[in-house]
């Protein structure tokens, strides 16, 4: 067999992968050598095919052997051209320069790579430039390109990544656009616009690589086998535009080209799942910047069908399903839906399962995650937090299972800060606190300004810990710190960004306190600028919020009228606390939160004007929040309390009748099941002189026997608080455990569905750990309907015998119906002088 035939046998192996190919051909090729004519150009060729034949060989074994014989074959085909002047010298020096290439990202030997560059430099040199030989030039120099990549991966120099893109653009220059190889050239091209993009956080520099992507789609054949590629590449180019720009119709557009992607992509189990996960992560930014649920649901459904298309092998199905369940936790932030969260710890549990051993920082990180999990659902089943410190030993494991270093420290080093504070907010240990501030600097000094979303949760959490240390100490240096950290967070905050509502308010909230220490009106002007200018920027979908930051405004005109004795400034805090009632839905649980600051308003303004109009307005708002069927019970109480107190000076029947339905509801309150710390609470409030007032008062109207029913109700809820005495629910229990059930899962609802009230929170992009905000209309709905549900229940309990007065006084009639017919009956009865 000649040379040709053993070369066609080489080739053959690259179809058959038949060994013995390769090695006849090769050997043949070795004696090809040994036996040719003592001509340059003629051993020039053979020792090149040699080369290529080692290439190969290389190929398929990974052997570093095979690839350095190769090099040195072809050195020597370069060596013997170079002497007879061959014009497939430039051929050869690419080919040499392709196999060094091959070399340094076998070995890490840099000088290989130095070496590759060089040569591939000279083929370009040699190569003629006129039109007919364009494609000849193309190829060393798009083989440049990469190389130049690699050394950038060394050198960390933007002098290469400018020369990869130097070498690009002359290739796609080149290259006519109806070519076939045209848009994967370009795309090449975008690439290394992509690195120096990464490299200079030059905005231009992605706008140039976006401007390239979309011209690849543009120039490709509806045919290209490619085009779900270069669709999926835009949409990655946009993602990065966006965490960078935060511009939303970025997002919005890297969500489009991914589906575009996967549309084209069909069913290619190959290609699917990381699709599909990349664009659920673009729907989960798009989600935490709108609020929008649609695009929380979209995004769950993507990451499972990208799990149901993924084998049980595949090295990323812990992180697919490690991203599901934070998915579906972000899901149980908007809707408080159990099942929500419980999928979510499910979920984490099984990516736990899936994640190898030997992966320690993967396997630390959701272990935390898995920690924070749990809580969430047992705060919401139950309504008590874990034990902090389980939770920060959890964080700490996971700190320790990082190696030093480690990409992630400053994240975890943030999360271990923030239980650190609570704690602290809880015990009131200063090593919490000191702690928690180190930590975070040590986060600042490892990730710089490189993570702008991570760099910005530091100082928000940074303005949180000094502002938490400040409770403790009253140091006005500390408030003074916290204002600072707060300032340089909004500082890093573009216009037009989510979360700079947010920054604004918490600044605000912060120097309302600073004013407290000062006499001047200067900080709490400021303050309500910042309120007001929040309030402005909060989208239509955040209604509870917008409320909440209505009723702080509220408090934020009556601290300035404390200072200024400015009566107008309490006309201002009514209608913040007004505005604060009218944006919110009908059935809305924070409607009497709302109607209950507007009522206390009233009163101190009363205070000052003796305008007996602000004692009717106040009781008018107090009695429409304590007649509410939805919101929590504990605010309806006191707006309960405060309708009959107030009432007594202007109505004495009104008084009466706000005094009925407060006991009603303390029935309500302190009857259902509660926990200890909660009834220990209770005793300690002010809650149990509430029977001996309304008593009181029904005396002076002669309702006797009103008076008697108040009293021993009061005197049974205190009894039974004390001695953790059977209630209420406690008997059904034994007549209808269903029905038992229901009422407490009913109740138990009600009160968490109306208590997500944080007036300073955490800031929405503190790397996503916050909680989004409630979609309003929804939480309206669900809210009354729960509010009907519990009527029906209750209802349906006092049809049962011997349950007729449940979570209400017994009647004057059962409580005598064992007495003597004849004799006397002395109460006493001790209220507030």
């Amino acid at each position: 067999m000649d040379v040709l035939g053993h070369l066609c046998q080489g080739r053959r192996f690259e179809r058959d992968e038949n060994e013995a190919n390769l090695e006849e051909a090769t050997s043949a090729i070795s004696k090809s050598i040994q036996l040719s004519p003592a001509d340059d150009e003629v051993l020039a060729k053979r020792f090149w095919q040699l080369g290529a034949l080692l290439v190969l060989r290389f190929n398929h074994t990974g052997d570093p052997d095979a690839i350095r014989a190769a090099v040195t074959a072809q050195k020597k085909a370069v060596e013997l051209a170079t002497t007879a002047g061959s014009q497939s010298l430039p051929l050869y020096l690419e080919e040499l320069g392709f196999s060094g290439i091959r070399l340094f990202m076998r070995c890490k030997v840099p000088a290989d790579l130095e070496e590759s560059i060089s040569t591939l430099e000279r083929a370009i040199e040699l190569t003629p430039v006129d039109k007919t030989e364009a494609e000849a030039l193309c190829s060393p120099l798009g083989r440049l390109g990469a190389a130049l990549l690699l050394k950038h991966g060394l050198t960390h120099q933007l002098s290469d990544i400018q020369a990869a893109i130097d070498a690009r653009k002359r290739v796609v220059d080149l290259t006519p656009e109806s070519f076939e190889a045209y848009p994967a050239r370009l795309s090449l091209l975008a690439d290394a616009l992509g690195h120096r993009f990464y490299k200079t956080g030059k905005i231009e520099d992605n706008d140039l690589e976006v401007a390239a992507r979309e011209q690849v789609i543009e120039v490709s054949l509806e045919s290209d086998p490619d085009l779900w590629r270069w669709y999926s590449y835009l949409g990655t180019t946009l993602h990065d535009r966006y965490v960078r720009t935060e511009k939303v119709e970025d997002i919005r557009r890297s969500i489009a080209k991914y589906q575009e992607a996967i549309r084209i992509a069909n069913e290619d189990a190959n290609v699917l799942p990381t699709l599909l996960n990349r664009l659920g992560h673009s729907l989960e930014l798009s989600f935490l910047a709108t609020d929008n649920p649609t695009e929380i649901e979209e995004a769950i459904s993507a990451q499972r069908r990208a799990i149901s298309m993924s084998h049980e092998s595949d090295p990323n199905l812990p992180m697919l399903t490690h991203r599901l369940a934070t998915l579906c936790k972000m899901k149980f932030g908007q809707t408080r839906q159990l099942a929500d969260i419980h999928e979510s710890a499910t979920v984490m549990q099984r990516a736990i399962k899936l994640t190898p051993a030997e992966d320690a920082s993967a396997l630390g990180n959701r272990l935390a995650e898995l920690a924070s999990i749990l809580e969430a659902q047992f705060v919401f089943a139950s309504g008590e937090t874990l034990d902090i410190n389980e939770e920060i030993a959890a964080k700490e494991k996971a700190i320790a299972n990082l190696p030093p270093g480690h990409i992630t420290l400053p994240r975890y080093y943030r999360d271990l800060a923030l239980s650190l504070n609570r704690r602290f907010n809880c015990a009131w240990d200063w090593k919490d606190i000191e702690r928690a501030l180190d930590l975070l600097e040590k986060a600042q000094e490892l990730n710089g300004s490189e993570d702008l979303a991570l760099h910005r949760a530091i100082l928000d959490l940074l303005g949180h810990c000094l502002e938490s240390k400040f409770t403790a100490t009253l140091n006005i240096q500390d408030i003074d710190a916290a204002i600072d950290a707060k300032r340089r967070y909004l500082e890093c905050i573009p216009e037009g960004h989510p979360s700079l509502g947010d920054g604004l308010w918490n600044l605000a909230l912060t120097l309302e306190k600073h004013a407290q220490l000062t006499e001047e009106l200067d900080d709490i002007a400021e303050a309500i600028s910042l309120a007001q200018r929040s309030i402005s920027l909060m989208l239509d979908t955040r209604l509870a919020s917008l409320s909440r930051r209505y009723i702080d405004l509220g408090m934020l005109f009556t601290v300035k009228f404390y200072k200024s004795n400015n009566v107008d400034d309490l006309q201002d805090c009514i209608d913040a606390h007004v505005k604060a009632v009218e944006v919110l839905p009908e059935g809305h649980p924070d409607v009497a939160a709302g109607l209950l600051a507007i009522g206390d308003a009233h009163i101190l303004r009363l205070r000052q004007t003796e305008d007996v109009e602000d004692i009717k307005m106040a009781v008018d708002r107090f009695r429409s929040a304590a007649l509410l069927s939805t919101g929590l019970v504990w605010y309806r109480l006191e707006a309960a309390r405060k309708w009959a107190e107030w009432a007594n000076h202007i109505d004495l029947e009104l008084s009466m009748e706000g005094y009925g339905k407060a006991i009603e509801l303390l029935t309500m309150y302190v009857g259902m099941g509660q926990t200890m710390a909660r009834r220990h609470e209770n005793l300690r409030s002010e809650l149990f002189d509430l029977p001996l007032s309304a008593a009181a008062i029904a005396f002076e109207g002669g309702r006797v026997e009103t008076a008697l029913e108040w009293l021993e109700e009061g005197r049974c809820l205190t009894w039974n608080q004390l001695n953790d005495l059977r209630t209420p629910l406690d008997d059904l229990l034994d007549v209808d455990e269903q029905l038992a059930k229901q009422i407490l899962s009913v109740s138990q609802s009600l009160e968490v569905a109306g208590s997500q009230r944080d007036s300073t929170v955490l800031n929405v992009d503190a790397l996503q750990a916050t909680e989004v905000e409630n979609n309003d209309s929804n939480l309206a709905t669900h809210h009354i309907d729960l509010a009907m549900e519990w009527t029906r229940l209750v209802d349906a309990v006092r049809s049962k015998p011997g349950f007729e007065d449940f979570l209400k006084p017994t009647a004057f009639s059962s409580l005598i119906k064992d007495l003597p017919t004849s004799g006397s009956v002395m109460i006493i009865n001790v209220d507030h002088i």
